[in-house]
């Protein structure tokens, strides 16, 4: 049961984080809601689930150097990066494989302690998703750099991203509460 509520807190953390990392609410060019925030909430989701999982332990380094970056960005130390597409890449590279692998992870472990649950599907459902809207995004926003994307598809496969990451925070917060849900088996022996 330990372990279960470990899964718990962790994927409580890792829906929170996202919710940094999806939403950008800026006043006068202060982000109310920072993306380093959610990298630093899925680090400690990260530390908290090792014990379940030890090869989540690679991905510190990798949370570690986003969760660096996005603060230097929020602070304004990058803004001279801004313009070179090399920064952009390897931060959009880091971060892309850094999702697939956590995510992955993530759904391994749910499937491992609610194994036949609609959830899981669904999770598995919006990991895909959520990796093909990351992977379009970037592939428009450079054909979009040449001249060649219409705004329309832009702002298009935007609105679907939007959608799909909405569905991957509740999908979260979801997992998080059948987690805390009480054992059926435990209500009958009490």
């Amino acid at each position: 049961m330990i372990e279960r509520e470990r899964l718990a807190a962790g994927v409580n953390l890792v829906a929170w984080g996202y919710i940094f990392l999806l939403f950008h609410v800026d006043i006068n060019g202060f982000s109310l809601l920072p993306s380093f925030v959610g990298y630093l909430l899925i680090f400690l989701a990260i530390r908290r689930l090792n014990l379940l999982r030890p090869e989540l332990n690679r991905l510190g380094l990798p949370c570690l150097l986003l969760l660096g970056y996005y603060l230097l960005k929020w602070l304004g130390y990058p803004a001279q990066f801004g313009n070179y597409v090399w920064v952009f890449l390897t931060v959009f590279l880091v971060n892309f494989f850094f999702q697939a692998y956590f995510l992955t992870a993530l759904l391994e472990l749910a499937a491992n302690y609610l194994p036949g649950r609609s959830i899981v599907a669904e999770l598995t459902g919006c990991r895909k998703w959520y990796l093909v809207c990351m992977g379009g995004g970037i592939l428009l926003y450079l054909v979009g750099q040449t001249g060649f994307a219409p705004g329309l598809l832009l702002a298009g496969w935007a609105l679907v991203s939007i959608g799909v990451g909405i569905w991957l925070v509740v999908v979260l917060f979801r997992l998080y509460k059948i987690l805390n849900e009480p054992d059926m088996l435990a209500e009958k022996v009490l």
